[in-house]
This record gives C-alpha cells, structure tokens and sequence, in this order.
C-alpha cells in the first residue's frame, strides 16, 4: 500500500492511497468539489481518495471583499 497527496486544479488537496488487486482496472476520479478529473488510470493497483483540505478564496477574491467592506 503506498500512500501521497494529490492537488485538484481548484486547490482540493486529497489523501491518494494505492491497494493492490489481482485484476487491473480501468477508472477515473472526479474531484468532489468542482468536478475536474484529478486521475485516470489503468492497473491492479486501485487507489481511494479522501478529502484533506478545501481549496481558500482566492487572492483576487479576498482583495474584492476588502474593496467593498471599504
């Protein structure tokens, strides 16, 4: 089992873990916040996903509220 993090283009940070299976596989993973493929993949080792970390506002959006609260 091996275990890292992936980033959605959003800023989605997810916990990506790796089982192997004895049959490969063909599937893909749709972030569950704005809906981009984050991963495709074609194999015996079969991963999961779990939400760590929802992306923030952006710079741009924070420096909006901040001209409006003015």
């Amino acid at each position: 089992m091996s275990e890292t993090q992936v980033r959605c283009e959003c800023g989605a940070v997810y916990q990506r873990v790796e089982d192997e299976q004895s049959l490969e596989e063909k599937g893909s993973f749709e972030c569950g916040l704005c809906g981009r493929e984050v991963e495709s993949w074609y194999t015996n080792r079969w991963p999961r996903f779990v939400l760590l970390e929802k992306p923030g506002p952006s710079p741009s959006a924070k420096q909006s509220s901040v001209a409006r609260s003015s």
